[in-house]
């Protein structure tokens, strides 16, 4: 648990101050007890457990002895896709999007703005292969999207994901081949007089 205070910053600035607090803990019941002596002002309450579903920012009165922090537990997921051999790694992202199709085509990821869905922790793995893994996934229907460094348009959308996943798992994430889909491309520049850049 943390709590941050609202704090003056540019105008138009919204900004918020870690304050500093004695260890919490938590009691079998769920109950809570935050105690310190603090300025007037507007609080909110930051709750994260490991396996349990991140959750935004709760805004607090001082003093409140009902505020509710709607903890969930999480789901894991995990996926596999192929790229060409000579392929940077760090080139693909995975996404899950709880928007629709039309949405997850949108504009977004790596293009130049935040991605539109929830970003998977990808790991290298030998021949091309990247496994990528969430750990506190909510419940629900998703669409799979993968995006390539700098490019708006998705790669591929795998739709109707579903989280916590059938037994056995989806087979369709198993092994996501992108190499039809790819092709290396070596881009060689040269100066005025016929020089090779960048050697």
């Amino acid at each position: 648990l943390q709590v941050e205070r609202e704090s003056a910053g540019r105008p138009g600035e919204l900004r918020w101050r870690t304050i500093p607090l004695p260890s919490t803990q938590v009691g079998a019941d769920g109950r809570f007890e935050l105690r310190a002596t603090v300025e007037p002002g507007r609080y909110r309450l930051l709750a994260s457990a490991p396996g349990m579903v991140p959750l935004a920012p709760i805004e607090f009165a001082v003093g409140a002895d009902d505020l509710v922090v709607p903890m969930r537990v999480g789901y894991q997921l995990a996926a596999s896709c192929w790229l060409p051999e000579d392929a940077p790694r760090y080139s693909v992202s995975l996404e899950l999007a709880s928007r629709s199709l039309s949405d997850a085509r949108l504009s977004g990821g790596h293009s130049g703005r935040a991605p539109i869905g929830i970003l998977g922790n990808s790991l290298v793995a030998p021949g091309g292969r990247v496994d990528t893994f969430w750990s506190a996934v909510d419940r629900g229907t998703y669409s799979l999207v993968v995006r390539l460094l700098g490019v708006a348009e998705p790669l591929l959308v795998i739709p109707d994901v579903m989280v916590p996943g059938p037994k056995g798992g989806d087979a369709r994430l198993g092994s996501i081949d992108l190499r039809p889909m790819l092709q290396i491309v070596t881009l060689r520049v040269f100066d005025r007089v016929g020089r090779p850049l960048g050697d």
